[in-house]
């Protein structure tokens, strides 16, 4: 699974939080645990999504220049400019998930076993 679809599939689960009080009050989700709801809670965000390590040079909403990892913009996203997971995810997909691979085993690598 790609991280834009588990934050897609997670967002389904419960409503937008925004910042750290709504998160901890375990009601809401940011698009950050939206994801790992898809996933579930045991797993760790960016050992499953590697892709949160990759690096951001600008904020797609206020141009800010940005010298971190994908898994901040995304917080500064969520929280800062109060874009919908839905909104995170697609541009997630449109700039780091082209071409990626999913991790599950495509149909014929099984039946070769």
């Amino acid at each position: 699974m790609k991280l834009s679809e588990a934050m897609r599939l997670g967002a389904m689960l419960k409503p937008q939080g925004f910042g750290l009080f709504d998160v901890i009050r375990d009601e809401l989700a940011c698009a950050l645990v939206a994801a790992r709801l898809a996933i579930g809670l045991d797993k760790a965000l960016l050992s499953e999504f590697p892709v949160l390590y990759e690096p951001v040079d600008k904020c797609p909403s206020c141009s800010l220049e940005y010298q971190f990892g994908l898994s901040q913009m995304v917080v500064h996203l969520n929280d800062d400019h109060r874009w919908t997971r839905e909104r995170i995810a697609d541009w997630i997909e449109a700039n780091f998930e082209r071409d990626a691979p999913t991790q599950e085993t495509p149909q014929a690598e099984l039946q070769e076993v």
